[in-house]
C-alpha cells in the first residue's frame, strides 16, 4: 500500500476543512430580547410560551409583569396558574385585578377561587360573583326606540335607560322616555331586569309621567308599563 506525502495530505485535510466551513451558517439567530415592564405584550407571549414547555418560574414571571403592566389576559392567565398549583393566596391579587376591571372571566375565576376556600363567607360571595357574571358584560346605559300601535296611543317612543352595577347589579334601572304621536308623553321609567343567562334578560317596567293630546286639555298624569 502506498502512503501520499506529507504535504499531499495536509492539502486535501485544508481543502476539506474549508468545505466544512463553507457549508456552515453563518451565524446563530439572536436571542429573544427581554420580557420588561415596557413590553407587556412581548411578555405575555414569552409566558405563554413558557408555560406550554413546562418553565413554570418563566411563564410565572412573564405573566405576572405583563399583569402589572394592565393586560387583562395575563392577570386571568396568572390567576388561573397559581389555582391550578393549589397557591389560593397567590392567586387572589390577579384574579381580584381582572373582576375589578369588569371582566366576566374575572368575576367567574375568582368565584372559583373563593368556592375552593369553602369557608362560612366563601361561597355565599361565589355565588353572587357567578350571579354577578352574567350581568356585569352589559352596557351601563341604553337608549331604546319602541313604536306604538292604537288609535289614541299610536306613534313612536325614545326612552334613555341607566343600569350601573350599584344598582343591585344593573336589576334595577332608570331612565327617562319621549313618546310622539297623537299623544305627546314625557315619562319616568323605573325597571328590574332579571339575567338567568347570558342570552336571556327578561324585564319588566313602569312608566309614569305626564301626557296631552292636541284634542284634549292637558292630562295631568299617566301611567303604564310593559314586561318582555
Amino acid at each position: 500500500m502506498r502512503l501520499l506525502p506529507s504535504p499531499l495530505l495536509g492539502m486535501i485535510a485544508a481543502q476539506v476543512l474549508l468545505t466544512g466551513c463553507a457549508a456552515t451558517p453563518h451565524a446563530a439567530p439572536p436571542p429573544p430580547p427581554p420580557c420588561t415592564p415596557g413590553t407587556p405584550e412581548l411578555c405575555e407571549w414569552q409566558a405563554s410560551q413558557a408555560h406550554s414547555e413546562g418553565r413554570l418560574e418563566d411563564a410565572r414571571y412573564g405573566y405576572r409583569t405583563a399583569c402589572d403592566a394592565g393586560w387583562l389576559h395575563s392577570c386571568l392567565a396568572l390567576g388561573r396558574m397559581l389555582l391550578s398549583e393549589d397557591d389560593l393566596v397567590g392567586a387572589e391579587p390577579p384574579l381580584r385585578r381582572a373582576h375589578d376591571t369588569g371582566s366576566p372571566e374575572g368575576y367567574l375565576a375568582l368565584a372559583e377561587l373563593y368556592e375552593r376556600r369553602a369557608g362560612p363567607a366563601d361561597l355565599p360571595y361565589a355565588r353572587s360573583l357567578r350571579q354577578d357574571a352574567l350581568s356585569v358584560g352589559h352596557s351601563v346605559s341604553e337608549v331604546a326606540m319602541s313604536g306604538r300601535v292604537g288609535q289614541r296611543s299610536g306613534g313612536m317612543a325614545i326612552a334613555v335607560l341607566v343600569q350601573p352595577m350599584a344598582f343591585q347589579s344593573r336589576r334595577l334601572y332608570v331612565g327617562a322616555q319621549v313618546a310622539l304621536g297623537p299623544a305627546a308623553e314625557l315619562n319616568g321609567v323605573l325597571g328590574y331586569q332579571v339575567f338567568p343567562a347570558s342570552w336571556w334578560m327578561p324585564y319588566a317596567q313602569v312608566v309614569v309621567g305626564a301626557a296631552s293630546r292636541t284634542d284634549a286639555p292637558v292630562r295631568p298624569f299617566n301611567f303604564g308599563g310593559r314586561r318582555a
